[in-house]
């Protein structure tokens, strides 16, 4: 038997709890799926002809190149003051970007550390933008650029409420910068 073929398919977001109870006459629809060869079972062999019909599936109204971005992370870091973007913002559009990026520091509970408030995305109302936020992004495209929002999903502080609530959501990050990460796992009703 060795040398055969076979198959190995994983679905949904954790292999725990992993079940799907359909009512009578319900449906589920489910992503699409590409069987292909891997040339001497190397994936990276694979690419050159899998590429093209991704890319012509899920991405055939995108652009050609991606955006030219400017972040407001590699001024000053987090420091977000609004005059300051104001004057980054006109001089991200003189030099031809397309999208003004709104870095780390625009969110969580007062405090200074934006590394402590990861996972917390309320806006600060106490520094930043003050809970005005909004209105700095609707003057991005007035200056003529698109409006980014900075954001780490996959990252957590121990110390955002949404840890405090639920640490059994999350799981503890290997290094030593993130404080955790997302759990894949979400309760199931009956858990709640």
């Amino acid at each position: 038997m060795n040398g055969l073929p076979f198959v190995v398919v994983e679905l949904g977001l954790a292999d725990e709890d992993l079940r799907c109870v359909l009512q009578p006459g319900a449906s589920l629809a489910l992503p699409e799926i590409l069987i292909h060869e891997l040339p001497n079972g190397q994936p990276h062999l694979a690419c050159p002809t899998a590429a093209p019909l991704r890319q012509d599936a899920l991405f055939h109204d995108a652009k050609p190149q991606a955006p030219v971005v400017y972040n407001t992370w590699f001024y000053e870091f987090e420091v977000l003051d609004v005059p300051r973007l104001r004057r980054q913002l006109a001089a991200a559009a003189e030099l031809g970007c397309e999208v003004f990026v709104v870095d780390a520091g625009w969110y969580g509970p007062n405090g200074p550390f934006w590394w402590l408030q990861t996972g917390d995305w309320r806006e600060k109302t106490d520094s930043a933008f003050c809970g005005r936020l909004a209105e700095f992004a609707g003057e991005v495209p007035r200056g003529g650029l698109g409006f980014g929002l900075w954001m780490e999903p996959e990252r957590f502080s121990t110390t955002c409420p949404i840890y405090q609530a639920h640490p059994e959501w999350f799981c503890m990050a290997d290094n030593d910068f993130a404080r955790s990460t997302w759990r894949t796992r979400q309760p199931t009703p009956t858990q709640v």
